[in-house]
This record gives structure tokens, C-alpha cells and sequence, in this order.
């Protein structure tokens, strides 16, 4: 008996400064933390590419960076891909030898507009190669099924005639004429955005094509595949063609609409290098009574799938919220073709 109650004695003293460790977890711990995001598959199922995200040193913002994991070698740990701070939304080409992703760069204590950027796989010591230096960046990369070129998506003025005088008239002020005013006049319900500042409606994300260099060091210009006063929501490959659908709201100030609800278009596009100049026709639409988000084609390139919440609403009933379900919907190419706006 002595010898049990002297061990538990032992036990309990053991326990002690373990218990003592113990504590509520603070804001200060946010510091020590570890966010893994964005993880995209290789095609042939053997890596995985994701983002890593932790504080920076100076504790005032994140920073990511792109980790490849060998998912072939058991506990293999994971090395490092893209170093950051600002490497975002990597995506493999089909063949898996290459991804693009996205990357701010910093400039005189401020990092611009995120950029596509392009780097083999295996290859550590080679440097990405950037592909874009559109304005305002570039976001939403996706490749092509054929791997030779990528869609992104990018703000764009609506009237890009005048844009290009104003930058014209600016680029030849002096003196005072050369103030780029900073004043803005609002008339917008919806004006700004936490952490991204005031909006500016006279710019819309349109589509883009970019293509990769050639062996001989040049790249074709980005292709503009979207235009005018509205713009892209967002977009998929049929994996079948080089047809792309995307989703748009042809309204001013569509969130004074009792419904949402948004369109499908499709358009072809070339995706070689000598394509066709000018805006792609668009080959397909379909207004919708929902508003469509995560589209989705079918193999055989015949339906299209979204999730979306069904309407209509309960009547004289405030909701809070919709249950989302899933959606099919045939289509036929060239099933109408409306006039751009």
C-alpha cells in the first residue's frame, strides 16, 4: 500500500508542471500561426501545390508563399516553390512540367498589382519568369486545356478610347496640369470595400488570354477577350474545347434587385497565337432567374453545372438566407448571341 500511494504521490507531482504550462489562448498566439490554402492537384495525382500564409516578422500583415508536396514518399516534407511574400493561386499546366501563379512585387514600400508569373517544376533554381504587366494586374489565372495559353482576368476601362486620351493628356502635362486629382465624386450605393479602399466603377474585370514565351525569349501580346461596361464575374475552360463560359450581370447597381441573378456566356477562342483580332462573337448565353456561381462543364462539353439558390423568395418575409443546391442545365452552342453593350 505504501509503495502505490508513494507512486501516485510521484505521478501526481509529474503532472503538476504539465498542468502548470497550460493556459487560454491569447491574440498574441495569432503571431505563431499557420494557414494552408488554395491546394491544387498535379494532373497525374503525384504532388499537390498549396499556399502558405503566416504573419509577417513586423506582426502588421501576412505574407504567402507556394509549397510542393511529393505525395508519393510518405511523411516527405514539403519545399518550398514560390518564396513570396506576396505568391499566390499556383496552377498546373496540363502536362503538370509547369504552373503560373500570382505575385506583388514591392516598389518603393509598396507592393503593386499582382502579376502572372511562370516556373517549371523540378527547376529551384531558376528564376519565375513573369508573363503579365497589365495596369491594374491580373487575377483568377486558369491554363487552357491545350497548355498553350492561360485565361486571367483583369480590371479594364469600360470606355478604353478615353482612357487612352486621358493617359495620353496626363503623360504630356507639366507643371500643375501634371496633379492627378485625387478628389472622387460618389454616386454609388456600393462605393468601397474593407481593406481594398474606395471602387471605381469606370474599371471592370474583363478576360484576357496571355501566352507563355517562345523558345526564343519573345511572347505574343495579351488578348482581350471581354469588353465594355460589364464585366466578367467568373469564368471555366470546357475541358471538350477552347470554348469559355463565364458569368456577367448586365445591370448598373444590381444589388437593388429584390433577386440575384446573373447571365452565362460562351465564346471560342484561338488560342494560338494568331488569333483573330478583335473581340471573340459570343457563341452562347442563357439569362438566368438565379444568380449561377462555380461553373462547371461537363466532359463531353454539353451541360453546364452551377450551385445557386432557388427563387422564388417566401413573400413579405425577411431572409437571411437561401439554401444553395445544386444545378444542370443542357445548352446548345449558339443557342442566342446578344449584341455587346
Amino acid at each position: 500500500m505504501r509503495i502505490l500511494l508513494r507512486f501516485a504521490l510521484l505521478a501526481t507531482v509529474a503532472v503538476l508542471p504539465a498542468l502548470a504550462q497550460k493556459r487560454p489562448i491569447t491574440e498574441k498566439d495569432i503571431f505563431a500561426f499557420t494557414w494552408l490554402g488554395d491546394s491544387q492537384l498535379s494532373p497525374d495525382g503525384s504532388s499537390v501545390a498549396y499556399v502558405q500564409a503566416t504573419v509577417t516578422p513586423s506582426r502588421d500583415g501576412y505574407q504567402t508563399a507556394i509549397y510542393l508536396l511529393d505525395l508519393t514518399k510518405p511523411g516527405a516534407a514539403a519545399q518550398v516553390f514560390a518564396t513570396g511574400p506576396r505568391d499566390s493561386s499556383p496552377r498546373w499546366s496540363p502536362d503538370g512540367k509547369r504552373i503560373v501563379f500570382l505575385r506583388s512585387v514591392e516598389k518603393d514600400g509598396k507592393f503593386g498589382p499582382a502579376q502572372l508569373y511562370l516556373k517549371p517544376v523540378g527547376a529551384k533554381e531558376v528564376n519565375p519568369i513573369r508573363l503579365t504587366d497589365l495596369p491594374k494586374g491580373v487575377s483568377s489565372p486558369s491554363w487552357s486545356p491545350k497548355g498553350d495559353a492561360i485565361a486571367v482576368t483583369s480590371a479594364t476601362p469600360q470606355d478604353q478610347e478615353t482612357a487612352k486620351l486621358e493617359a495620353a493628356a496626363k503623360a504630356r502635362a507639366t507643371g500643375d496640369d501634371a496633379h492627378v486629382s485625387d478628389v472622387r465624386i460618389v454616386d454609388r450605393e456600393v462605393y468601397r470595400i474593407n481593406g481594398e479602399g474606395n471602387l471605381d466603377p469606370t474599371f471592370v474585370p474583363q478576360l484576357y488570354l496571355v501566352y507563355p514565351l517562345k523558345a526564343d525569349g519573345t511572347q505574343a501580346a495579351p488578348w482581350q477577350l471581354t469588353g465594355g461596361r460589364f464585366g466578367v464575374e467568373e469564368y471555366t475552360w470546357s475541358p471538350a474545347s477552347n470554348r469559355i463560359f463565364y458569368t456577367s450581370v448586365h445591370e448598373e447597381e444590381p444589388y437593388y434587385d429584390l433577386v440575384e441573378r446573373n447571365s452565362i456566356y460562351g465564346i471560342e477562342v484561338e488560342t494560338g497565337e494568331n488569333h483573330p483580332k478583335g473581340l471573340p462573337a459570343v457563341g452562347y448565353t442563357a439569362e438566368l432567374k438565379v444568380s449561377a456561381r462555380g461553373l462547371a462543364v461537363s466532359h463531353d462539353g454539353k451541360r453546364i453545372a452551377f450551385h445557386a439558390a432557388a427563387f422564388p423568395l417566401p413573400p413579405a418575409k425577411p431572409v437571411s438566407h437561401q439554401q444553395t443546391d445544386l444545378m444542370v442545365m443542357d445548352f446548345g452552342w449558339n443557342h442566342c448571341c446578344p449584341v455587346r453593350s
